[in-house]
């Protein structure tokens, strides 16, 4: 039915736009300290995870999101807390109604699941996606 619809080179292009989109928010991802990219898909899905470093120990750097988090998600350790703090990242952007995310597990930890594929999406949807506003 789709193909009917769209025909062949318009889906192409549909994939390629989305394929696009994606790779703009991955680089967003790779340029960020917060959190490690987990897996690389050709097509539409990423999945990362929270890193815990040596400057979010001290209190240094980009953490701004921790602030959702209660004390207890962040007592725990070093590797436990990745997971906790990946988790909790997770609950708190599906709280916020704004993006859908699925959680999962890779290796024994923790990760979050992201898939551009709206038919509408846009560099401005991405963009949001990655600011929150």
């Amino acid at each position: 039915m789709i193909f009917r619809l769209y025909g062949l080179y318009s889906m192409q292009d549909h994939v390629r736009r989305l394929v696009q989109l994606t790779h703009r928010l991955n680089d967003k991802l790779d340029g960020y300290d917060a959190v490690t990219v987990t897996t690389r898909n050709p097509l539409t899905l990423i999945a990362f995870r929270v890193m815990v470093s040596v400057g979010m120990e001290r209190g240094i750097g980009d953490w701004h999101f921790l602030l959702a988090f209660s004390p207890n998600q962040l007592q725990a350790t070093p590797g436990d807390r990745g997971n906790k703090l990946t988790t909790a990242l997770c609950e708190h952007i599906n709280r916020s109604h704004e993006l859908l995310v699925t959680h999962g597990r890779l290796q024994g930890n923790d990760i979050i699941r992201l898939s551009v594929s709206h038919e509408r999406a846009t560099e401005a949807d991405v963009d949001r996606s990655w600011t929150g506003g």
